[in-house]
């Protein structure tokens, strides 16, 4: 488990127990239920065990999380362009399309001119004639068009 815990245990600071195992007392339970004295004192040690638990489950969490991203930043590809470039974009109208000639043609289709650079990687693109083709795609579905 990513965060090296049992969920039941951050919220409750023990392990679950199943109604079953109440009813037909396992070593584990039969161990508690000896001395009712004994079991207070165990609960509250683990109750104030429980922040510790979730501090550490939190830092686990936070080094996964960094972790991932560090995977998944690896494999992007940033792409940034100016108004002016002559880009491609990928067909996305395939389905509604239907015109596809089979698994070798092109997904690219283009070019296109960038017209306008909207923040956060997105462009509007148009054709030569200077009408709009795309309003508004986002910067990953854009590469740039090597003639």
């Amino acid at each position: 488990m990513t965060i090296g815990c049992m969920p039941c245990n951050l919220v409750f600071g023990s392990e679950a127990r199943l109604p079953l195992e109440v009813q037909f007392p396992s070593l584990r339970v039969a161990m508690q239920f000896t001395n009712p004295n004994e079991n207070v004192q165990v609960r509250l040690v683990e109750l104030e065990a429980l922040d510790e638990h979730q501090l550490m489950a939190q830092q686990r969490l936070k080094i996964y999380q960094a972790q991932t991203a560090g995977a998944f930043n690896k494999r992007v590809k940033f792409r940034s362009f100016d108004v002016g470039d002559l880009v491609q974009t990928i067909r996305r109208l395939i389905v509604i399309n239907q015109t596809t000639k089979g698994k070798f043609e092109s997904q690219w289709e283009g070019p296109y001119i960038v017209t306008k650079v909207f923040p956060k990687g997105a462009y509007e693109l148009s054709n030569y004639d200077g009408q709009i083709v795309y309003a508004y795609v986002n910067g990953k579905f854009v590469k740039k068009f090597l003639p």
